[in-house]
């Protein structure tokens, strides 16, 4: 069997903080395979210099539920009290 090639495109890294900055990627794991949203922290010291095990990959069906909550999140991270009230879930 042969194993195809990972595909992966780079996106604009986040802020760096501290010794470490968060790298986004898009991921193509295999043929015929979806691609996925990759947020790894990087790490740059004098004893290693690379990527952690720190990090979480979505796929897109994830990533467009997160992006609708996108301005809940916003709010909850600016102290707003009413972000965070929980919401009745519909049957």
């Amino acid at each position: 069997m042969i194993e195809h090639e990972k595909r992966i495109r780079e996106l604009r890294d986040l802020p760096q903080t501290g010794t470490s900055r968060l790298r986004l990627r898009i991921v193509w794991p295999g043929k015929g395979k979806p691609g996925a949203l990759d947020i790894r922290e990087f790490v740059t010291s004098s004893v290693y210099t690379g990527f952690t095990r720190r990090g979480l990959r979505i796929d897109a069906t994830a990533f467009a539920a997160l992006m609708r909550q996108a301005p809940a999140i916003l709010r909850a991270l600016k102290g707003d009290a009413t972000a965070s009230r929980p919401r009745r879930r519909t049957p």
